[in-house]
């Protein structure tokens, strides 16, 4: 893995509060040469106070060079480890978190595969989703870093996305799934961002709706 090196992914921890996980790393602890994770601290309170994760080198065989950071359960985070030969920075959604300067030089080299999902094989394996894995042979700076989660996060936000309505030439689901119709005297703007204007006798109506189970969680 040499002396420069960036991973990033986005995590949503959806169960197993009591439990230590892998996230993505090439083996547990100081077994593999880099790897995030996050720890059971807090989790049964909605949110886990113990992310982190780390490289290891000669100069430091310890893989936790940063920890204590915040991760809330059922919700995406957008993590980067960046190492440049001489300090680790640790990034959730944008924000550093840690500098460390406790490494230096090359990363440990290890006869272990990369491991998405699990600490180590079957040990302390990730409970939720993970998306968007991404490794770089350089360390990212912030602005790079930033530009990533910019660049990814409004795909993020379609986690568990029904239906979306643009209004801006019809109706209709830009999913394609729960197309609606223009009732009276409903004009509109087009793709220059000005939406649909509506009279007190007009609307749009979605009769694919009609009878829908709409469950217990929802946002409009």
């Amino acid at each position: 893995w040499g002396s420069a090196f960036s991973v990033c992914t986005w995590a949503k921890r959806t169960g197993a509060p009591a439990a230590y996980m892998g996230i993505v790393g090439t083996g547990y602890y100081n077994k593999g040469a880099w790897e995030l994770r996050v720890g059971r601290e807090d989790c049964a309170g909605g949110t886990c106070s113990n992310l982190g994760g780390g490289v290891v080198t000669q100069q430091h065989g310890l893989t936790w060079d940063a920890k204590f950071i915040e991760m809330k359960m059922n919700e995406w985070i957008h993590i980067c480890m960046t190492y440049d030969g001489s300090q680790l920075s640790y990034y959730t959604d944008k924000t550093k978190h840690a500098a460390s300067q406790d490494d230096s030089g090359d990363m440990k080299v290890v006869d272990q595969p990369l491991y998405i999902g699990t600490s180590q094989g079957s040990q302390e394996s990730f409970h939720g989703d993970l998306a968007r894995v991404r490794l770089y042979g350089r360390a990212l700076g912030a602005s790079e870093v930033a530009a990533i989660y910019e660049q990814e996060m409004s795909t993020m936000l379609s986690d568990g996305l029904l239906a979306y309505y643009p209004l801006e030439q019809d109706c209709d689901d830009a999913l394609g799934k729960y197309n609606g119709e223009a009732v009276g005297s409903v004009s509109f703007g087009g793709s220059a961002g000005s939406g649909a204007h509506f009279t007190t006798s007009s609307y749009c109506k979605v009769d694919a709706f009609k009878s829908h189970v709409w469950g217990s969680a929802f946002s409009v």
